[in-house]
C-alpha cells in the first residue's frame, strides 16, 4: 500500500546538492502519504473508524496524491521548455 521513493533513498538526496530541490519536494510528499496511510490503518486496526470509511478515505488520499505528483511534474516539464525556448531566444 505504501509508495516507494524514487530511485534513491531520501538520506542520499539530502547529501547530494546536484539533485533538484523540487525532487526533495517529491520525497517528502510520498513521506507524507505514508505517513497518511500509516494514520488510517492505526485507526481502522483501534476501530476508530468503519471498513467504508476507511475505504474511502485511502481513495481520496490517493486520488490527491496522484494529482499533486502529476502537477508537479507537469510544471516540472513546461518550466525546462519555457526555459530552452527562452535561452534559444537570447543567443
Amino acid at each position: 500500500m505504501f509508495i516507494q521513493r524514487r530511485n534513491m533513498p531520501y538520506g542520499v538526496l539530502a547529501r547530494n546538492k546536484s539533485i533538484p530541490k523540487s525532487i526533495w519536494v517529491t520525497h517528502n510528499h510520498v513521506d507524507s502519504f505514508n505517513n497518511l496511510m500509516k494514520y488510517l490503518v492505526r485507526l481502522r486496526r483501534d476501530g476508530e473508524i468503519d471498513n467504508e470509511t476507511f475505504s474511502e478515505l485511502v481513495r481520496q488520499a490517493a486520488a490527491t496524491f496522484v494529482q499533486s505528483e502529476i502537477s508537479e511534474r507537469v510544471e516540472q516539464a513546461l518550466e525546462g521548455k519555457i526555459s530552452i525556448n527562452r535561452l534559444l531566444e537570447l543567443l
